[in-house]
């Protein structure tokens, strides 16, 4: 477990049988399950909510065993792995139940809301906190900050805060890798909004708490803004081509949107799923890349810190 500090006066906390104390003002923090809780409350909307987790563990270096790194989670893992150096320190926002090759690659800091979430990714990871902030990270502790899908549910105010809390405890050089969901101009999606908005708001936004949705621009005027420079930023699912997510929330569309996707709700089942996800895989890395950056439904960002 890396060092911690208590949020109120910074002062580094110290093992006290279950918990961490402060020395300073005494506040205690218990440690259930090997999670050291810095929340008074459970967040009643996200606690259990995401319990996914990753458990491929490479068995070789060769490329068949380290092709699914390219194919899970929109190619997160192998931005990950290629982009960071192994034995960082690296800290996962919003990490669910935790990714098994990271905890084998680096030394990781989990943290998100839902302790039971955080329960499972202990089982992988060094450190995992259940927070809200980023206040028990010491100043420039952390090589290098990563989140899959946790950026869509930051309001605009609060991913401007969760960025002054990462440029703190990140070393200068340090990288931030997400992968995230974006304010899209997909003829496809567009087409759904239109058709059904209230219907779309339940299940693109409400039902997954996607509170913060922008544009690719916008994200990346807001990593610039506060003192990182971009060396990727990538749309992927440009075409019609989407994750089987979506056809799965076409189901509840009527008319012919309900045919497609009970048509291809298929895909979202082995071994269909596998191929699928590869099929997506290619087609975003090649033709995908000629279709306009705003018809990308989800955006893989790699940045530095200056």
């Amino acid at each position: 477990m890396i060092d911690l500090v208590c949020p109120g006066d910074r002062a580094t906390l110290q093992q006290g049988g279950d918990a961490l104390v402060c020395p300073s003002c005494k506040k205690i923090y218990p440690i259930d399950c090997g999670v050291v809780r810095f929340m008074g409350a459970q967040d009643d909307f996200y606690e259990g909510l995401f319990n996914n987790e990753i458990r491929y563990l490479p068995r070789g270096n060769g490329l068949l065993h380290r092709l699914p790194l390219w194919l899970i989670t929109n190619g997160y893992l192998w931005e990950v792995t290629r982009s960071i150096r192994q034995g960082a320190r690296v800290l996962e926002l919003g990490c669910a139940g935790g990714i098994a090759w990271f905890g084998k690659q680096f030394d990781v800091v989990g943290v998100d809301v839902s302790h039971e979430s955080l329960r499972i990714a202990a089982q992988k990871y060094g450190t995992c906190i259940q927070a809200k902030d980023l206040n028990a990270i010491s100043d420039g502790s952390i090589d290098a900050v990563i989140s899959s899908y946790f950026w869509e549910h930051m309001t605009k105010s609060d991913k401007a805060a969760i960025l002054d809390q990462i440029t703190r405890i990140l070393q200068p050089g340090g990288k931030i890798i997400f992968v995230y969901d974006v304010a899209t101009k997909n003829p496809l999606i567009s087409w759904m909004r239109k058709t059904r908005p209230q219907l779309y708001r339940a299940m693109f936004i409400d039902s997954d708490g996607h509170l913060g949705y922008q544009t690719v621009e916008e994200n990346d005027a807001l990593f610039r803004a506060h003192g990182f420079h971009i060396t990727c930023s990538h749309p992927m699912e440009r075409t019609p081509l989407q994750s089987t997510s979506v056809y799965l929330k076409m189901l509840h569309w009527p008319g012919i949107a309900h045919w497609i996707g009970r048509s291809l709700s298929i895909l979202d089942r082995p071994p269909f799923l596998h191929l699928y996800t590869a099929l997506l895989r290619l087609v975003d890395g090649t033709v995908g890349r000629l279709f306009p950056r705003s018809w990308g439904r989800i955006t893989i960002l790699v940045a530095e810190k200056r």
